[in-house]
């Protein structure tokens, strides 16, 4: 994309590598630059080491800042693995409010007011430049040490009948909230929410305009693999460092199924393979979590004698020297400050080694100006996955065939079983399959009015006690054309209820999302719907007016016609698949783009 007078948000603008890329970004003069921090100091900072490299007053720096994995009100909460040490998980309140964030169906209410949808509606960036260390975010909420402590509490109630409620829901629900993959989907959603320009129905549409995604990612490890060293006091490899490569890993996946979808902006990962080196060289105190680590001291005199049991935490044990531990080191931004040992060690040849900030930058400034450097791991993961084939296809016409040949053979037609999924599949394939009954071909289901289908298909489900079963086992309801009665099975596909929660209030605004999503619906508005939908299928059929020769339309008027023997043309019958494919590519937007 060509960047001079675009908005560019850079996430983790304030680090090491976004630092470097903002940068990068200012000599090619983009009207505004949106530094992001985690904290205001922190964006602060980023935008008062940037604005001396602004080229003749051409762009506008601005700080932004927050956690973009949690909603606008609890931005700027401390994060921490301990829930007791979280500012969110330690209040029942707002922790409860994260769940319903994480885990709730994702509508409106959890969308507008997630801090990374706020920040795009607020600057509608063109770009958006991701540095934030996603998977360590995520991974580091350290699910193993929560689950040892549930794990104490229900072993305690086992073996005494005791147990404190408090302690068990917050641990529980602290538990849940820190899980790896509902936080890292949900955040997907949200980006995908919030960076394309459209969507296909109210209330989401957003009017965003992001055109390029580039995510600095990770492998987790620093290009090492199960015999990394570094393993955080625990065994080798460290769960903790292999939970962060996972959620790399699936964040990757993720990022390239997006890629792939109609909507999206461009999509780019690159993933540093290596450690990363460095923001700063210098001798001062060393500090630990933001904080300085003071200097204690024990005298050989002075010193512990080991008993049966040895207490990894133990009070007044040292004495406090009243200075700052001081030192030279090397300061490699979020990763922390090395001293000069431990820079030479994991450096070393054999160990993660190094790439430098400014090389990543370049790497990324070229992809996002249009060029290719070979190091996008999505478009690696595109390249190498297998797709559809030609004999598959070949083989789908002898499927198709043998299907249709044993139901004639049986007098029995195949619809949906409610296996796959979805239940709209199934929905849709049913009412199509009464309009196959009742009409036969696209053409005179066409011409019918939307009043006699509904008549014919609500006769055809009065009169067919099989169908009706058929549908009614799988879990489908019907609604009735009186919007009012409902025929269902003892349990349904829609609504679903994981919660076993029994029941839902009813109201106009449920029922039409429940007939969306899997009800057959025999009221007339549905098959308003269904004439429309007609309609448009038949002119997405005749856009190839027959005289076109070339590859240009795989949708063409075999669709909706067929061949006589004397090479005329005569209407074609319902296929219902065919049309439920129609549906779900160009109704519902759902339509892969690589093939």
């Amino acid at each position: 994309m060509e960047i001079q007078g675009k908005t560019i948000l850079v996430l983790g603008g304030a680090g090491l590598v976004g630092r470097a890329f903002c940068r990068l970004l200012l000599p090619h003069k983009p009207k505004r630059i949106i530094v992001g921090g985690l904290t205001e100091q922190e964006a602060n900072e980023g935008v008062a080491v940037l604005k001396p490299s602004v080229v003749e007053n051409s762009t506008e720096l601005i700080p932004v800042w927050g956690n973009i994995f949690v909603r606008w009100e609890f931005r700027d909460r401390k994060r921490s693995p301990d829930p007791e040490q979280d500012e969110i998980l330690s209040n029942p309140k707002d922790r409860a409010v994260l769940l319903r964030d994480i885990l709730d169906p994702l509508d409106e209410e959890i969308i507008t007011n997630n801090t990374f949808v706020k920040i795009l509606d607020e600057y509608r960036p063109d770009a958006v430049i991701d540095c934030i260390n996603t998977a360590t975010g995520i991974a580091y909420q350290d699910l193993f040490s929560q689950s040892e402590r549930l794990r104490s509490v229900i072993q305690n109630y086992r073996e005494n009948g005791e147990v404190q409620l408090d302690t068990l829901i917050n641990l529980t629900e602290s538990l849940i909230a820190s899980m790896y993959i509902p936080q890292l989907v949900r955040h997907i959603q949200l980006m995908f929410e919030a960076m394309q320009p459209t969507k296909l129905s109210p209330p989401y549409r957003r009017n965003n305009k992001v055109s390029v995604y580039i995510k600095c990612g990770t492998t987790g490890t620093g290009g090492m693999g199960l015999n990394i060293p570094y393993t955080h006091s625990e065994g080798k490899p460290s769960r903790v460092l292999l939970s962060k490569s996972s959620v790399a890993g699936a964040h990757s996946m993720l990022l390239t199924l997006m890629s792939i979808t109609p909507g999206a902006p461009i999509i780019k990962e690159f993933k540093p393979a290596a450690a990363i080196a460095w923001k700063d060289i210098k001798y001062d105190v060393i500090t630990r979590k933001g904080k300085p680590i003071p200097l204690v001291d024990v005298t050989p005199m002075h010193g512990e004698k080991l008993t049966e049991y040895f207490h990894p935490v133990k009070p007044n044990s040292a004495i406090s020297t009243g200075e700052p531990f001081k030192a030279v080191f090397i300061d490699t931004g979020e990763n922390g400050v090395f001293s000069a040992g431990e820079f030479e060690a994991i450096t070393s040849i054999g160990q993660m080694e190094f790439i430098t900030p400014e090389e990543i930058a370049e790497v990324m400034l070229q992809e996002l100006r249009g060029g290719s450097t070979g190091k996008d791991v999505v478009s690696a993961i595109d390249a190498a996955v297998m797709g559809p084939t030609y004999r598959a296809g070949v083989m789908r016409e002898k499927a198709l065939k043998k299907l249709e040949e044993l139901e004639q053979q049986f007098s029995e037609d195949s619809v949906a079983f409610e296996i796959l999924g979805p239940p709209r599949l199934s929905k849709l394939l049913y009412e199509a399959y009464l309009l196959k009954r009742a009409y036969g071909t696209y053409e005179a289901a066409l011409n019918a009015s939307p009043k006699e289908m509904q008549q014919n298909a609500e006769s055809i489900l009065h009169s067919d006690t099989k169908l009706r079963s058929q549908i009614l086992s799988i879990g489908l309801p019907i609604l009735l054309s009186d919007g009012e009665t409902v025929l269902r099975s003892d349990n349904v596909v829609v609504p679903p209820d994981p919660a076993k929660k029994n029941r839902f209030k009813v109201t106009p605004e449920r029922i039409d999302q429940w007939c969306f999503d899997g009800w057959v619906d025999l009221r007339l508005s549905n098959w308003e719907k269904w004439k429309d939908r007609l309609r448009r299928m038949k002119e997405n059929a005749e856009q190839d007016d027959g005289e076109e020769k070339s590859s240009r339309f795989h949708i063409g008027r075999e669709f909706w016609w067929q061949c006589t023997p004397n090479g005329g043309a005569e209407p074609a019958p319902i296929r219902i698949g065919a049309v439920a494919g129609w549906i779900f590519s160009i109704e519902d937007e759902g339509m892969r783009i690589k093939r």
